[in-house]
C-alpha cells in the first residue's frame, strides 16, 4: 500500500467478521449507495466494477449493507464439486480483491457522517490483491493500520501473543478450500489441533515486538514486516502467497485478528 497512511482516527467506515460461508463486511446504505455511483474501483478497471459489484451477494439490514464473499468450500449449497475448482478459487479471490480494494481506496474520500458506522476508529485495513494471466496467475494480501494503533502495539506489545480461535478459524478455511470430503477435513482437523496449530504452518499472533504475523500452509506462505519498517510503513505485506488457497484462508485469519483482538486491545488501552 504505497503512500498511503491514515494518521489520525477517523470514523469507522466499515466492519469484517468470519462467517461459516466465507467473510461478511458491513457498510452503511449510504455508503453504499456511494460506492455504487463512485468512479472507484481500486486496482480494478472501472468498466469490470458493476459486473463485480453485481456478484456480491447483499443482505439489507436496517440502515446497513452486508456484503458476503462465498469461499468455495468443498462441498457446500453453493459449490457442490467434489474436488478443487480452481476457477471458483480465483474468481472469489477477485471478488474479495475487488471489495477490500473499493473500501481503501475509498476510505480518505468524502468525509460525509452517514458513511461512518459508527464513532468508534478504523483501525486497520485489508487489501487483498489478485492478478490472472496466461502466463503467470499471483494473489497476495497487504494491510494497513492507523498510526496510533502501531504506536500502542509497538507500546504495549511486552511478549509473543498467539490467538488459537483465529488459528482455528485459518485452519478449518484452509481445509475447506482443500480437501476433498468432509471426513478427510475431519480428520486433519482433529491431528492438527492435538499436534498444535504451527505442525500445519498457521499461525496468528503478535510477535514480542508490536508486529502482528500470520503464516498459513505453503512454502513459507506469510504475512508481516520487521518492527522498524511497521513502525514507518505502518503496514504488512505477504510473502510467497501465490494463489487463492493460501490468500483467502490467510485473509480469514487478518479479519479473525481484527475482530478477537485488535478491536479489544485498542479499547482496553484507550478507555478513559
Amino acid at each position: 500500500m504505497e503512500d498511503f497512511h491514515f494518521d489520525r482516527l477517523l470514523g469507522e467506515r466499515y466492519r469484517a467478521s468470519v462467517t461459516d460461508e466465507g467473510l461478511a463486511v458491513v457498510i452503511t446504505r449510504s455508503f453504499y449507495d456511494y460506492l455504487k455511483n463512485s468512479q472507484a474501483g481500486g486496482r480494478f478497471d472501472r468498466s469490470e466494477k458493476g459486473t463485480l459489484l453485481a456478484q456480491i451477494p447483499v443482505i439489507l439490514v436496517e440502515d446497513t449493507v452486508v456484503l458476503q464473499i462465498r469461499f468455495p468450500y468443498i462441498p457446500s449449497p453453493n459449490f457442490q464439486h467434489k474436488k478443487i475448482d480452481w476457477k471458483a478459487l480465483w474468481n472469489c479471490s477477485k471478488l474479495a480483491s475487488f471489495l477490500f480494494g473499493m473500501l481503501r481506496w475509498t476510505y480518505l474520500e468524502h468525509d460525509e457522517p452517514s458513511f461512518y458506522l459508527s464513532s468508534s476508529p478504523q483501525l486497520m485495513l485489508v487489501e487483498p490483491f489478485f492478478w490472472l494471466d496466461e502466463n503467470r496467475p499471483g494473489c497476495g494480501l497487504e494491510a494497513v493500520f492507523c498510526r496510533q494503533v502501531v504506536e500502542k502495539l509497538l507500546e504495549k506489545t511486552e511478549v509473543y501473543t498467539e490467538f488459537p480461535k483465529a488459528e482455528e478459524l485459518v485452519l478449518h478455511s484452509y481445509m475447506g478450500l482443500s480437501m476433498a470430503t468432509k471426513k478427510e477435513r475431519e480428520k486433519w482437523v482433529a491431528v492438527t489441533k492435538e499436534a498444535g496449530f504451527s505442525s500445519m504452518q498457521i499461525q496468528v499472533g503478535v510477535r514480542s515486538c508490536g508486529t502482528p504475523a500470520f503464516l498459513v500452509p505453503g512454502n513459507c506462505a506469510c504475512l508481516g514486516n520487521s518492527p522498524d519498517n511497521f513502525a514507518f510503513n505502518q503496514s504488512i505485506s505477504s510473502h510467497n502467497v501465490d494463489s487463492p488457497i493460501h490468500q483467502l484462508p490467510m485473509l480469514v485469519g487478518v479479519v479473525a485478528f481484527w475482530e478477537q483482538f485488535l478491536t479489544p486491545f485498542w479499547e482496553a488501552n484507550n478507555s478513559n
